[in-house]
């Protein structure tokens, strides 16, 4: 299966969470593209890159040897791990989609709206975990579950969705890899998700 398609499955995912809010993005239209800093490369992890997006105001760190795409719309940016080998038919990926706390909603009233939405949209879907931490964003949590996206020949994905709540702000991180090679670049997603911090 070509590496082309599952790019289109990580895209489809990141939507599918922002379905319930037409038109939720935070701030203007980029018109500038976003730029990787030098800035205090002391505090970058071993073997990262720092993205900056100054358009809507937030960096995050990657590793060097995965690739990075700015999407454009509601998902701000998107990260590739490289092709091991031929054999290794899908790159686990994240990306960042940003959208709005709707007035007199809570951000756990959010997250189970958004996880109604993903339920509908993935066959086979399964909860694996839920987790409430504090990051340096923001009060976040944590949505690790399976499903198959698009027909039941499709394969089955295991995600793990950060939800990030900055003000009247939501980041939105999706992790997707498959089920075998999920524990393989978790680690690494971790830290990007940790990674995330508003700029000014």
């Amino acid at each position: 299966m070509s590496h082309k398609h599952f790019h289109g499955l990580s895209l489809a995912l990141g939507l599918i969470s922002l379905l319930v809010f037409v038109g939720g993005s935070c701030g203007s239209t980029p018109t500038t593209p976003p730029a990787e800093s030098t800035k205090s490369e002391s505090s970058l992890l071993p073997g990262f890159s720092l993205y900056e997006n100054k358009d809507f105001n937030f960096s995050m760190q990657y590793p060097s040897d995965w690739r990075k795409e700015e999407a454009g719309g509601e998902i701000k940016v998107q990260f590739f791990s490289p092709v091991e080998n031929e054999e290794d038919t899908f790159s686990e990926n994240l990306n960042v989609v940003i959208s709005t706390l709707p007035k007199q909603m809570s951000f756990e009233q959010f997250v189970t709206i958004n996880l109604d939405q993903i339920k509908q949209g993935l066959l086979n879907f399964k909860s694996i975990e839920t987790k409430d931490e504090t990051l340096p964003a923001g009060k976040a949590r944590s949505l690790i579950f399976t499903g198959i996206y698009g027909k039941e020949t499709a394969p089955t994905l295991k995600w793990r969705q950060t939800f990030i709540v900055s003000g009247s702000k939501i980041y939105v991180i999706s992790y997707t890899a498959s089920p075998d090679g999920y524990d393989k670049q978790l680690d690494t997603a971790v830290k990007m998700v940790n990674s995330l911090r508003e700029i000014k």
